[in-house]
């Protein structure tokens, strides 16, 4: 029996982007899948009910045609706070349980298509608004796993104003340690001013 072997070689983004308002986290979000789908790219959406409502109304400003998206299955769509519970067993995120409930949908998305996956997650944004901010960096350990497994870019948003109490600082870090890239835009000053406070090996690609 012959067993193929994927040649295809592992590259992986790890982004993250702090947003101070749902506006601005609609807006910068709907411009990542935007373009994501635009290229072709197969796209995975992991948020909450409340943020996908107001990202799919900035899509489809943008004139994107979400039900073909969705009905193609360029675009998928989970909610956050199911797909977090799917895997948190005693308060913690469950490696097995994460590869079994995420992993193996990622894995499929990025395996079989030709271009490379986007995701673009929330579920640490509801551990650190929980302020388990540990939990978060366990879960960003999980995607950086799966991410040398399988090919996407991942966009983590974060509201800034979890890290603006002086304490949280070290959290903050911590968490942009966890990614490749830390991205801010201007209308979002929270979050701007907070990256700048990161150093400099935690946002070297930003």
């Amino acid at each position: 029996m012959k067993v193929q072997v994927s040649t295809r070689k592992v590259e992986s983004e790890h982004i993250v982007q702090l947003f101070d308002c749902p506006e601005s986290c609609a807006e910068g979000v709907s411009s990542f899948i935007a373009d994501a789908l635009a290229a072709g790219r197969p796209t995975l959406v992991v948020a909450k009910t409340r943020n996908w409502t107001r990202i799919a109304n900035e899509l489809t400003m943008r004139g994107v045609a979400l039900s073909h998206s969705l009905e193609s299955g360029a675009l998928t769509v989970l909610d956050a706070s199911d797909t977090l519970s799917s895997f948190m067993q005693a308060e913690r995120p469950n490696e097995t349980l994460f590869n079994q409930h995420v992993g193996t949908l990622v894995g499929r998305l990025a395996d079989a298509a030709s271009a490379p996956l986007c995701v673009y997650g929330e579920m640490v944004e509801i551990l650190a608004e929980m302020g388990d901010f540990h939990g978060a960096a366990e879960l960003e350990a999980l995607w950086n796993d799966l991410a040398r497994k399988h090919s996407f870019t991942l966009l983590c948003g974060y509201s800034s104003g979890h890290f603006g109490p002086e304490h949280a600082g070290p959290a903050l870090q911590a968490i942009c340690q966890a990614h490749s890239k830390v991205l801010t835009q201007a209308s979002d000053p929270l979050g701007e001013w907070l990256a700048s406070r990161v150093k400099p090996s935690a946002a070297s690609a930003s």
